[in-house]
């Protein structure tokens, strides 16, 4: 939910990326180098999971945040986003 809204969004996503780490050594093990059912990789969601979390970690949240607005005094969008 942190890093949906864009409050601290880079320290939560770090925190996510080691969870995701953490859940595929200690659920999946013997899963890390195996191909699933369909010929995908057996840990490719919580992979994707983890490459998302480091762009998030590594770019940020962008423009449009909850801090931004709570920052400025009128909380009106950015005039850029608003055409």
């Amino acid at each position: 939910m942190v890093i949906l809204l864009g409050i601290y969004a880079r320290p939560a996503a770090i925190v996510f990326a080691f969870n995701m780490i953490v859940a595929v050594l200690l659920a999946h093990p013997a899963d890390i180098l195996k191909l699933g059912d369909h010929g995908e990789w057996a840990i490719e969601l919580p992979v994707l999971y983890f490459l998302g979390a480091i762009a998030i970690a590594l770019l940020g949240a962008g423009q449009i945040t909850a801090t931004r607005f709570l920052s400025e005094s009128d909380s009106q969008p950015p005039a850029e986003l608003m055409t």
